[in-house]
């Protein structure tokens, strides 16, 4: 058996058992049947091929099988809905009931404490990150959000870390990105990002980025591994190195006029539902980020380096005091939030370092 084959099976159990893991429901023939919109940005491919997927598919067939079929989940992938942007619009608008994918980046011109998640090499890895997320201070900043903006957000996503890839150079320390251009997302922290390092930020949108490197529109950009494989970036980088300088965290979102329309049951179906999907999205993809996705990169030509901590040092020390800077006087963010999210990573790694877990 290859190891992607025993991968796929591994997928398979956990689907299995968390479809099992909570009981069924016996519902009344006079329950309503539910229908819920949900957009998904990225296409319908394979749990090992796409994280986001895999949290799709398992919360779809949870939803379906624990109402039986009461509730029906109807994805639209590939934006059939509209941009990320769009469609976290349309959930504050009610128009659809549910979206996926958005960071915190899209996030934060609803309820601006939220780019707090945003602050460079804040957090040491993605399972400190999940503990932060699901613990006392990512509970008490899903209350404020649905609160402020009525969107409550199911489940908070750390997949993983955006790294620079380019085709310029190998990038080591700083000094190697100065006079690159690179590609951002749109948004205030990003640019900042790319100019206190010393690069030239390029706005460029996520479907045009393949020809904009190819045509040197940019000279690199900074994505996750499975997001370089999803865009086929691999194809046009020379260069990928593990800079780990943001983390990768989006969310999934339910419009919350329509949550609180649900009856009791049904909402209990829906978070029992994303809890289970976020562990299966987060296990996926710390799986398959070292044994598929980088590999796959690799075996593409691309060189992939691993920074030392004296490297990584040097990123840190020039980020992140400029981007709290930059969070405290333009973007409104309290400086209480940034605090306390740095009291809880600090609360993550001791509990996770002494294993009480």
């Amino acid at each position: 058996m290859t190891k992607i084959m025993k991968k796929s099976l591994i997928t398979v159990v956990l689907l299995f058992f968390a479809i099992t893991l909570f009981p069924t429901i016996i519902f009344s023939a006079d329950q309503p049947s539910v229908v819920i919109k949900f957009s998904q940005w990225d296409g319908e491919v394979g749990m090992l091929e796409n994280i986001y997927p895999a949290y799709v598919q398992t919360f779809k067939s949870l939803v379906e099988s624990k109402s039986n079929g009461k509730i029906t989940i109807q994805v639209f992938p590939n934006q059939q809905l509209g941009s990320l942007p769009s469609t976290l619009e349309q959930v504050y608008k009610g128009t659809i009931e549910m979206t996926s994918g958005q960071n915190t980046g899209l996030f934060a011109s609803y309820y601006p404490d939220i780019a707090v998640f945003d602050i460079p090499f804040a957090f040491r890895d993605l399972l400190v990150a999940f503990e932060v997320a699901k613990g006392e201070f990512g509970i008490n900043m899903k209350k404020n959000i649905v609160e402020e903006t009525g969107i409550r957000i199911l489940s908070f996503l750390p997949t993983s870390y955006r790294n620079f890839g380019n085709n310029i150079r190998l990038i080591k320390e700083p000094n190697d990105l100065k006079g690159m251009k690179i590609r951002v997302m749109q948004g205030d922290i990003y640019m900042e990002l790319m100019k206190v390092l010393g690069a030239n930020p390029v706005v460029i949108d996520a479907a045009e980025l393949y020809t904009a490197i190819q045509t040197g529109v940019a000279d690199g950009q900074e994505n996750s591994p499975y997001n370089i494989l999803g865009m086929k970036l691999e194809e046009v980088i020379d260069y990928y190195t593990l800079s780990a300088h943001l983390l990768n965290i989006a969310a999934v979102s339910i419009n919350e006029k329509f949550f609180q329309s649900l009856p009791k049951e049904y909402q209990k179906i829906v978070l029992d539902s994303a809890r289970i999907a976020e562990i299966s999205m987060i296990g996926t993809a710390i799986a398959k980020e070292k044994n598929i996705d980088l590999k796959a990169i690799k075996k593409a030509g691309v060189e992939i380096y691993q920074p030392n901590e004296e490297e990584i040092l040097k990123f840190k020390e020039l980020a992140q005091e400029p981007i709290k800077k930059l969070l405290v006087e333009k973007m409104r963010v309290n400086p209480a939030t940034i605090d306390e999210m740095f009291q809880a990573i600090q609360e993550a790694e001791y509990k996770l370092d002494t294993l009480w877990y």
